[in-house]
């Protein structure tokens, strides 16, 4: 796992190390990057997390998602569990049409109230419906942003993972800052290749835990 320090070394030593005035501004670069990634449509496999420490509480329709939530990893759903400790998948639909009367006031039972069946989310908010009856545990599989790169010794899953997606995007910036017009080049073609390399451990991820069969 690369610390912040390695990778900020890494992008001097290929601007030339000009100085180590430059190394606070690769720094703040560095940290850019990381927020421009994690802003990405396309989210990296490592970010992936499961949060299991959400509960509903009885009539209240909301629950605030988890800090640091990036976006629903929507393969792997929603799940809440009931009274017996069973899951149940939560079906995703649209506020509007969750919000009509038929969805908003009975379950599939007739109910006003109850295990919630459906879900959708306005900013950092997960509306449930049915209106939950009880406290239920959710699990929450999500994308969660990392741990900031804040001093030399820090380490991070882009560090562990995708340093070369890093080093090319900083870099990119820096020799825009340099006014390097070569070495924007080659961050640039760095940059292509390592987030090509992410976005195939990306599919790779999500093949190798699907059940192939003959004909399928």
């Amino acid at each position: 796992m690369a610390t912040r320090a390695e990778i900020t070394d890494v992008i001097a030593q290929r601007l030339g190390n000009r100085g180590a005035a430059l190394d606070t501004q690769i720094v703040v670069e560095l940290q850019q990057a990381q927020r421009e990634l994690e802003a990405m449509p396309e989210l990296p496999w490592f970010l992936a997390s499961k949060d299991t420490s959400k509960s509903t509480a009885a009539s209240t329709q909301t629950v605030t998602l988890p800090t640091g939530w990036l976006m629903e990893h929507e393969e792997e759903g929603l799940w809440v569990v009931d009274a017996s400790g069973k899951y149940w998948e939560l079906t995703k639909d649209d506020y509007r049409n969750a919000r009509r009367e038929d969805f908003l006031t009975n379950d599939a039972e007739g109910d006003a109230t109850g295990l919630p069946e459906r879900y959708t989310i306005l900013g950092l908010t997960l509306y449930l419906f049915p209106t939950p009856d009880a406290v239920y545990s959710l699990e929450l599989n999500h994308y969660n942003d990392d741990t900031t790169l804040s001093a030399d010794s820090t380490e991070n899953q882009w560090g562990l993972y995708a340093s070369d997606v890093l080093i090319g995007k900083a870099g990119m910036a820096m020799s825009r800052f340099a006014r390097d017009e070569g070495a924007l080049q080659l961050f640039t073609a760095d940059y292509q290749q390592a987030r090509q390399r992410m976005l195939w451990q990306n599919v790779e991820r999500s093949e190798i835990n699907r059940d192939r069969k003959m004909g399928g």
